[in-house]
């Protein structure tokens, strides 16, 4: 892609100028570009080598939450690429690099929640989904994250059976306003919570609203996924 190209070509500046940090940041958008192709082996890769690197840099040139969030970049790949103790492994060692107040301590555990949900135990999931929104800031949180994690909740209380509480937390999420594109997740889960319980109409209302929010954001792949619902 472009994107890659430009990045590429700016790489060997970074290290003609001895800016390490700032080379390490390309290595780990590289990764971020890779992953956003569909290509998380080579993702994995460079947020590889971008720890590599950082981990040689002097201690007075390393920041603790830098190193955290290339610890959750590599957590994720290697959970996409089906390399789960790894994951597991990864997430542990960025939460213990988070400071406690960082919003991005809950978007780690909410991740760690759904690595152990995919192992099917609920019950860690349900865990991690908690302490997530438990030490979300009172205030200037961000929305999109609450938003998700209270979405995987209701994802969980649904696989168990519990659509009163799956849909308590669908509309929580709503409530909130996350950025369309999450809003428009959130709606789709809560038709398929309000179908579950037989309330079609309601349920029909909900696909609608994320089917509009989606044409106009010319989300091809979220609309195909609203309609399917909506079908079934």
């Amino acid at each position: 892609s472009r994107a890659r190209e430009l990045v590429q070509q700016a790489l060997p500046l970074r290290y003609e100028e001895n800016d390490r940090a700032g080379a390490i940041n390309l290595i780990n958008s590289l990764g971020g570009v890779s992953d956003s192709l569909g290509e998380p082996d080579k993702a994995l890769e460079y947020f590889e080598q971008a720890l590599k690197e950082w981990r040689k840099l002097d201690e007075s040139q390393r920041d603790q939450r830098r190193e955290a969030v290339l610890l959750q970049n590599l957590a994720v790949a290697s959970d996409k690429l089906g390399q789960w103790e790894k994951a597991r492994e990864y997430y542990d060692q960025a939460l213990a690099l988070f400071s406690e107040g960082d919003s991005a301590r809950s978007a780690t555990l909410d991740s760690k929640g759904d690595l152990y949900a995919s192992f099917g135990d609920l019950e860690k999931a349900r865990d991690c989904y908690e302490e997530a929104l438990r030490i979300l800031p009172a205030e200037k949180f961000d929305l999109d994250i609450k938003a998700g994690i209270l979405v995987h909740m209701g994802q969980l209380a649904a696989l168990q059976d519990k659509l009163a509480s799956a849909v308590s937390n669908f509309e929580q999420a709503r409530e909130l306003k996350p950025q369309p594109p999450r809003l428009a997740g959130v709606l789709t889960n809560l038709g398929v919570a309000l179908a579950a319980q037989g309330k079609l109409q309601e349920a029909m209302a909900a696909y609608n609203e994320a089917l509009n929010i989606q044409l106009k954001l010319e989300d091809k792949k979220g609309q195909a996924l609203t309609l399917q619902k909506r079908g079934e």
